[in-house]
């Protein structure tokens, strides 16, 4: 039995991502401010806080709290509960953070696998392979490139092997 884990640079590309995503959410936000300022400078003359302020600094707030929360803190810990195990007979996935999921699925009822693999996936490690059995699907996400491609070529091999080819 083989045990594969996530490859910790998805998560590193994800917070860059991310962080990006956020910072251009903000900028926006705050061109939003500038312009209701150019455009209704009679309704900003007051020293009060306007209501469309408010709502830009909430909106600002909620982005960057989530970010910290969520990708900071929980995806993290996501991450550091996912792994995968490949023995002779079964696919053995497990993840969770608040409640612990194990998935079992034997190679006798496998019927056929997907990789999928993204752009640069080998410095993003966005590698996903969908293992497909008559009622149900499981899914090996963020691996490694070599990781992905051992788990599909054992894959392949026990279903070669299987159809006598």
């Amino acid at each position: 039995m083989k045990k594969y884990y996530t490859d910790k640079k998805s998560l590193t590309f994800l917070r860059a991502v991310t962080l990006i995503i956020i910072i251009c959410i903000i900028y926006g936000l705050k061109y939003l401010m500038y312009y209701l300022r150019q455009k209704y400078p009679k309704y900003f003359v007051t020293i009060n806080v306007t209501v469309p302020e408010i709502v830009v600094w909430s909106l600002i707030a909620i982005f960057v709290i989530a970010y910290v929360l969520f990708i900071l803190i929980i995806l993290p810990l996501w991450y550091t509960t996912v792994s995968y195990a490949l023995t002779d007979e079964e696919i053995i996935a497990k993840y969770g953070l608040f409640a612990k999921v194990r998935q079992y699925m034997k190679l006798s009822a496998v019927q056929y696998i997907t990789r999928l693999s993204f752009p640069f996936s080998k410095y993003t490690s966005f590698n996903f392979i969908f293992v497909n059995a008559l009622g149900g699907r499981l899914v090996l996400m963020f691996l490694s490139d070599k990781d992905a491609k051992e788990i599909a070529l054992q894959i392949d091999r026990y279903l070669k092997s299987r159809a006598g080819l």
